[in-house]
This record gives C-alpha cells, sequence and structure tokens, in this order.
C-alpha cells in the first residue's frame, strides 16, 4: 500500500492502493478466519447494506469491474469526489485479484469474453506481494500495475510461466491491456518500393515479448 509504494492517493494511483488495502484486508480475513466471506469488504459492521464493496461482483456496490466501463470514475474530469473516486475506481484493481485467485469466465463492459484460470490466494497474494515492493511507484496506474505484477510473476515462477500468463489473463478480462492468448501478426506495407523506408508492428504482441 502507501507505505511500500508511497502510491499517491489521487486518480488510479490512489484506486490502486485502496485495492491493495482491500486485498490485504481479504487475505487476512482468509487466513484468520477462513469461515467467513473473503471478498466483501465490510460485511461484518454495515448496518443498512450487505457490505461495502465485493471483489468478486463490484458492480454489486456501483463500483467497475471494467477499466473504462460501467461505473467507471472519470479521473480526467473535473469532479474531484473522492480524490477522483479511489474508492469507486478500486474494484477494477479488486476484480483483477479476485480473477487471478479464483478464476473466472465471461464477458467484460468492452465485449471482450475470457477465461482466467485461478491460481489460488497464496499465489496471487505473493504475486501482488512483490508487484508492490519491487515494481509499484507513487505514480503507477493500471497499466503500469499490469507490467509489474507480471514482471512479479516471472521474477517468482518464471518468464513464460502459467502464472505470468494468468496475471495477463486476469489484466485483460477487466480491461486492461491486450489477450495475451490471442492471434499475433505484423502488420505493415505488403509492396515496398525503392528508396522508401518500411515500418512493421506486431499487433497483439506477446505479453512478455520485448521490442
Amino acid at each position: 500500500m502507501r507505505a511500500n509504494s508511497q502510491l499517491v492517493y489521487s486518480k488510479e494511483s490512489g484506486a490502486i492502493n485502496e485495492g491493495l488495502s482491500d486485498i490485504w484486508g481479504a487475505m487476512v480475513e482468509f487466513f484468520a478466519a477462513p469461515e467467513k466471506q473473503t471478498y466483501l469488504m465490510g460485511e461484518d459492521f454495515c448496518i443498512s447494506e450487505d457490505a461495502l464493496r465485493s471483489m468478486s461482483n463490484p458492480k454489486l456496490f456501483d463500483q467497475p469491474d471494467t477499466y473504462g466501463g460501467t461505473n467507471w470514475f472519470d479521473v480526467n474530469g473535473t469532479n474531484s469526489y473522492d480524490h477522483w473516486g479511489v474508492h469507486t475506481n478500486s474494484g477494477v484493481m479488486n476484480h483483477w485479484f479476485f480473477l487471478l485467485a479464483e478464476g473466472g469466465n465471461d464477458t467484460n463492459d468492452n465485449g471482450d469474453a475470457y477465461n482466467v484460470a485461478g491460481l489460488g490466494k497464496l499465489k496471487a497474494a505473493n504475486i501482488v506481494y512483490r508487484a508492490e515492493t519491487v515494481y509499484f511507484t507513487a505514480t503507477t496506474n493500471y497499466l503500469q500495475a499490469r507490467a509489474g505484477t507480471i514482471a512479479a510473476a516471472q521474477d517468482l515462477y518464471g518468464a513464460n510461466s502459467t502464472e505470468s500468463l494468468q496475471v495477463a489473463l486476469a489484466w485483460y478480462a477487466v480491461g486492461v491491456g491486450y489477450n495475451p492468448t490471442g492471434s499475433h501478426y505484423i502488420v505493415g506495407p505488403t509492396q515496398l518500393t525503392p528508396g522508401y523506408v518500411a515500418s512493421y508492428t506486431l499487433a497483439n504482441p506477446y505479453y512478455n515479448a520485448t521490442n
């Protein structure tokens, strides 16, 4: 959280900070009281509602489960309520962790179908801890969090490991980054002219590829 990464409590970095707080709260509850609802936040003291937030289904409490999707708080708008919606947009981080730990298949708000094979709570937590203590900085946004958690998974389990692939798939499921299992192909001109410098790019590059 802020103690490890010094995440700025505003916009995307603030939402990631809130998400990390919920993740570690969920893991403490899981180990201390496994009979409780791991992925509900604040269910023990809420009076008017069942909980404050849900990691498995953020939309139950008006949070987004997809980056930029339904319930997403506009971090570039003029409304600065709650530091540009740090509690609202934490739903994306929370749902990513839930999918990484437990798995799931569905279609997100972007219309992208996904299928994530859960790694279990312990592996998911290990990846998050290494990412936030090694790769996250004060201004880490969601796309950078994706890169940091993939790197953390590669450090712990190998560059081409199932674990690092599932991290990328879980981010794709919540609308951050591309599908690492999609088609990979070269895009560029099909005919070359003398003296013309051609430029080619890799469409849907491999999630752990370098240029």
